[in-house]
């Protein structure tokens, strides 16, 4: 039986580290649940942060519950991933 997991995007400083704020959701509000996605389907997601100034990097992953989906890339590619197997996207900063 295939999990019914949730996005979770943490903005932790650019080191790493706990996270500093963090947002949970279902993808598109729980109108493309994630157990339906095909192999290798592209499925935009937006979440809206309301971040104080500062650096910060967004670590993104699957959940449900207690459990967390391992982040594991594809062989050659450019995704990162920390050592809480989440997936290291991009750092910004709000002045």
């Amino acid at each position: 039986m295939r999990r019914a997991l949730h996005i979770f995007v943490h903005i932790t400083p650019p080191e790493g580290g706990p996270p500093h704020h963090r947002r949970d959701h279902e993808p598109y509000a729980g109108l493309a649940p994630i157990q339906q996605w095909r192999h290798g389907e592209i499925v935009r997601d937006a979440v809206q942060l309301d971040l104080p100034p500062g650096t910060w990097s967004l670590r993104i992953g699957l959940f449900e519950g207690d459990y967390r989906s391992p982040a594991v890339p594809e062989t050659d590619s450019p995704i990162a991933i920390d050592s809480d197997g989440r997936i290291i996207g991009p750092t910004v900063t709000i002045p």
